[in-house]
C-alpha cells in the first residue's frame, strides 16, 4: 500500500507567505492609524484640561486671562521668570505636568547641560511643554488681517517691556471661536532650533507662543516640502488640536484658522 504525505509543499508553503505578506501590508497601516487617532484622541484632553484649568484661573483673578509669560525684571532673570504652565498661574490647577505634553512629541534631555550652564538651577526639574499660547501683543505682532493693533488672549509679556496688559474677559467679543492654546510646540522648538526641553517656571528659549506676524503664513501654507514648519499644526492627520476662549476644545485644520476672528479680540465682527 502507498502511503500519503501529510507535508505542505513549497508551492502552498509560499502562497501562505504571500498571503500573510498581504494581510501584513493591509493591517499595519490601519494599526498605525489607530495608534495616532489613540494620541490625537489623549491630546484633545490635553487641550481640554489645559482650558478648564485656565478658565478657573481668570475666574480668581478678576476675570483676566493670564500673561504669555511674566519676569520681575528687578531680580536675576530665571529666578521670576516664569510661564502661563508656571505652577505660579495656571498649573496650580491641574498639580500634574503631564497634561503639557503632547502624546506625539518626543523630548530629548540633551539640552538640560546648556540649560545649567546658562545659570538655571538643577535643582527645579525640568518639563516638557507642547502647547502655544495665543500672545498676539498689539506693541510686538505687527499688523495681522489689516487690523493694526492686533490683540490676542495671553498678552502682556513683561519680559519684553511691551507695555501690554492682560486681556479681559468682557473683551472678549466671542470666547468660543477665539483660540487659547495650540499644540505643536515641539515642532517649533526643534525648527527654531532651541532646546526642547522647558519646566513649569522658565521657558529657556523665551518662546512657546504665536505672536509674530510671521508665524501665521509658515504654519498655515507650509507644504510638505518645508520641513518642519509644516507639521506644526497638522502632526494630528493633518490637524491641530485647539483650546478656545471659553474653555472647549476641537480638532482644527489649518486653514480654518486663518483668520483674524480665530486670534484677535479686536477683530472685526
Amino acid at each position: 500500500m502507498s502511503r500519503r504525505s501529510n507535508a505542505f509543499t513549497l508551492i502552498e508553503l509560499l502562497v501562505v507567505i504571500a498571503i500573510i505578506a498581504i494581510l501584513a501590508a493591509i493591517l499595519f497601516p490601519v494599526f498605525a492609524q489607530a495608534r495616532e487617532k489613540a494620541r490625537a484622541i489623549s491630546c484633545l484632553s490635553n487641550t481640554k484640561q489645559l482650558g478648564l484649568a485656565t478658565m478657573m484661573y481668570v475666574q480668581d483673578y478678576d476675570e483676566t486671562y493670564p500673561l504669555a509669560a511674566f519676569w520681575n525684571q528687578s531680580t536675576p532673570w530665571y529666578t521670576n521668570f516664569y510661564l502661563w504652565s508656571s505652577q505660579r498661574c495656571v498649573q496650580a490647577y491641574i498639580k500634574n505636568t503631564d497634561i503639557f505634553k503632547c502624546p506625539d512629541d518626543t523630548f530629548s534631555e540633551s539640552g538640560y547641560p546648556t540649560i545649567y550652564a546658562g545659570g538655571f538651577p538643577a535643582s527645579i526639574p525640568l518639563r516638557p511643554l507642547s502647547y502655544m499660547a495665543n500672545a498676539i501683543t498689539p506693541n510686538i505682532t505687527g499688523a495681522l488681517w489689516n487690523v493694526a493693533k492686533p490683540q490676542g488672549l495671553f498678552g502682556g509679556e513683561d519680559y519684553t517691556n511691551s507695555g501690554d496688559g492682560p486681556t479681559s474677559l468682557a473683551a472678549v467679543p466671542a470666547p468660543a471661536t477665539i483660540v487659547m492654546l495650540i499644540d505643536g510646540f515641539k515642532q517649533y522648538m526643534d525648527w527654531w532650533g532651541c532646546t526642547a526641553w522647558l519646566n513649569n517656571e522658565f521657558d529657556y528659549c523665551y518662546t512657546g507662543e504665536v505672536m509674530y506676524n510671521w508665524q501665521f503664513p509658515l504654519f498655515i501654507y507650509s507644504v510638505p516640502s518645508d520641513g518642519l514648519s509644516y507639521n506644526v499644526w497638522r502632526k494630528h492627520s493633518g490637524g491641530v488640536n485647539v483650546a478656545f476662549a471659553d474653555g472647549h476644545s476641537k480638532l482644527m485644520r489649518p486653514g480654518q484658522l486663518d483668520n483674524a476672528q480665530s486670534w484677535l479680540v479686536n477683530a472685526p465682527q
